[in-house]
């Protein structure tokens, strides 16, 4: 299967919040159509771009939004996730029900991720 893989490069966020979630979608591009997400595990990875010895390393379960139909995965922060500003880079990996594993970004790619503290 080819997929083609929608993710935003970066992504800001305010200190403290847990809120825009990080997102992704996968398409099959033989059908065209959503990756079904029905029984995929998604694990997001999050560490500090410069420094990653400093920094909390985040390591979390994702979930499907809506319907596993739509292909459409997302981390949702915790509390306390968020507190130190910085640059940080972090990614998915996705293992759908027929073992097929995947990282979002693709290939060396990362999201960046700035936590600001406005």
């Amino acid at each position: 299967m080819k997929l083609r893989i929608e993710v935003a490069k970066s992504l800001k966020i305010k200190k403290g919040k847990t809120s825009p979630s990080v997102q992704f979608r996968l398409f099959d591009m033989d059908t065209f159509l959503p990756v079904d997400l029905t029984g995929a595990k998604i694990k997001f990875f999050m560490e500090g771009l410069e420094d990653r010895t400093n920094v909390k390393r985040i390591e979390g379960e994702g979930e499907v939004v809506v319907s596993p139909l739509t292909g459409i995965g997302k981390y949702e922060w915790k509390q306390g996730e968020t507190e130190i500003p910085g640059s940080y880079r972090a990614d998915f990996e996705i293992t759908l029900s027929d073992d097929t594993e995947v990282r979002v970004p693709e290939c060396e790619g990362y999201i960046k991720v700035e936590i600001v503290d406005w």
